[in-house]
Order: C-alpha cells, then sequence, then structure tokens
C-alpha cells in the first residue's frame, strides 16, 4: 500500500495538483491522518479534488466526500472460503443477484490465478489468468492482497481489485480458500468470514464427479485437504451448512444484513443524531 505517514489527528486537504497539505482543520469528532496525495494512491483515483478528506485505513487510504461532519461509508469485504466443491461461489452469486435487486453495489473479486482455464472459462470474468512469471513479479511488486499455492498452481487477490472499491462504498466478496482467508483477516481486521460446510463427504464427493472437472486422483486429494479446512472453521466469524442451496444463500444473506447494524458501517446513520443532540444541547 501507500506509504503513511504520523497520525496527527488533524484533517488533510488534498488541494489541487502538488504534493502540499492545506492548513489543517479538525472536524467535530472525527480524527482523521495526513496521507500522501491522492494522485499517488494505487487505486488510480483522481488527483486534485476539492471537497474530499483522506482518511487511513487498512489500504492505506479511504477517500471520502465531505457531507458535513460525517464521512460515507465504506463498503464491507466478506471471505467466504469452503472446500473445494462446498458451493461458495455459487451462494455468493445468489446472494449478490439479491443485493443488485435491492440497489445494493456488489463485486464479486475476480482472482489471479497461473492455471489453465477449464471448459467455459473467460479471462477477466472467471478468473485473470496470467504466467507465473507475472504472477511471481506481482508478488515482488506487494500488488496482492493475499496469495497462495494451491494443487499446484498460484492464486491470488489483488489489492487494486479490492481496495478501490471498498473505498467508493462497494460491498466485496471474496472467494478464497482457509489459508488466503487468513492473510486477508491479518491486514484487514473488520473484514467478515464466512465458512461453509458440505453436509457429509458423501455429497461432497458426489459434487466434485458431477462437475467433471478433475481425475479421480485429484478429487481424492481435494476430499483429502478438505478435512485439513473444516478443521479451521473456528478461525471465521459465520458457519454455514450448505445442505440445501435456497437456505445457505438465505444464510449468508442473514450475515450480510447483520454486518451493516457493526458501529463501522451505522456511523454515517447515527452521527447527525448525536450531532442534533449536541447541537440541541450547546443552544439549550
Amino acid at each position: 500500500g501507500p506509504p503513511r505517514k504520523k497520525d496527527t489527528g488533524t484533517d488533510t486537504d488534498t488541494g489541487t495538483g502538488g504534493g502540499g497539505d492545506a492548513a489543517p482543520a479538525r472536524r467535530r469528532g472525527v480524527a482523521v491522518r495526513r496521507v500522501p496525495p491522492v494522485r499517488s494512491l494505487p487505486w488510480g483515483l483522481p488527483a486534485g479534488w476539492r471537497g474530499w478528506a483522506v482518511t487511513a485505513s487498512p489500504w492505506g487510504s479511504i477517500i471520502t466526500r465531505r457531507k458535513g461532519t460525517v464521512m460515507s461509508t465504506p463498503g464491507e469485504l466478506f471471505i467466504v472460503s469452503s472446500p473445494s466443491g462446498g458451493g461458495k461461489t455459487t451462494i455468493i452469486r445468489g446472494v449478490m443477484e439479491d443485493l443488485r435487486r435491492r440497489g445494493r453495489d456488489v463485486h464479486f473479486s475476480v482472482s489471479h490465478t497461473t492455471r489453465a482455464p477449464r471448459g467455459g472459462e473467460r479471462d477477466g470474468v472467471d478468473y485473470h489468468f496470467v504466467e507465473r512469471g507475472v504472477f511471481r513479479r506481482m508478488i515482488e511488486g506487494h500488488e496482492f492482497l493475499e496469495f497462495a499455492e494451491v494443487h499446484g498452481n498460484f492464486y491470488g487477490t489483488s489489492r487494486r481489485e479490492v481496495g478501490g472499491r471498498l473505498e467508493r462504498g462497494c460491498d466485496v466478496f471474496l472467494d478464497i480458500d482457509v489459508q488466503g482467508a487468513r492473510q486477508v483477516r491479518a491486514s484487514v481486521p473488520a473484514a467478515i468470514k464466512v465458512f461453509i460446510f458440505p453436509p457429509s463427504l458423501a455429497e461432497l464427493r458426489r459434487r466434485l464427479v458431477a462437475r467433471r472437472q478433475d481425475a479421480a486422483d485429484t478429487i481424492e486429494l481435494r476430499i483429502r485437504n478438505a478435512l485439513k479446512e473444516m478443521r479451521e472453521y473456528a478461525e471465521f466469524d459465520y458457519v454455514i451448512i450448505n445442505d440445501r442451496l435456497e437456505q445457505a444463500i438465505c444464510d449468508l444473506a442473514q450475515v450480510v444484513a447483520t454486518s451493516r447494524l457493526r458501529p463501522r458501517s451505522m456511523q454515517a446513520t447515527v452521527q447527525p443524531i448525536i450531532d442534533s443532540f449536541a447541537s440541541a444541547l450547546e443552544e439549550g
């Protein structure tokens, strides 16, 4: 992420062009930190926008438009993990369809991978397919929020893919394994982690065979890895059993709804109430 400077507890305007800070001005009840000019941030946001504030975030910066004394609410990051064949991608997409119908801005993060595309997979839609050399250069450039080698191939989540959308208030869903989920949570403690269980070994094997993507020995390897992953479920915030797809989608939707009530998500709603009380009491 971008370099961070010492927390001064003062507000910083990004100005128009140069890298100098404007005169600090503290907003009531909101302490922010000095950061580099907007144009230096890795998410590609325009530089020189007046009326924008830059605050600290797990990504290095959050850019929010001023609205009185209240900052816009960033999006939520949902980490969804399961054994291969557990159904996490289908469940995520089912929840996202419902959220979009309700007018919510959501995004399914597309991972980078070094493996070859499977039948019907599209570059930039299912995965960003890259050569191993490209992937290694991205690692060296600290461009991944998380990455791991799984079944002999590299997979990773780009910081740019996630960070910019969260800063703009978009909810982002990550479909990653247990190892990747651990890395993301270490960098983004506010992320919400959900683990999805298959209902039984027999059902997991049936699903893996039915999708016709792997040889028999690969399926057995995935099943053995599934046991290792399921034993890590206590690291997660929520657990869903994918026995019936409709119910599993409903369960994940409830997790999303609950996340909206966390203090960080309610800030933009409750701050005007607090301010109205403060103003009334000061006048009284």
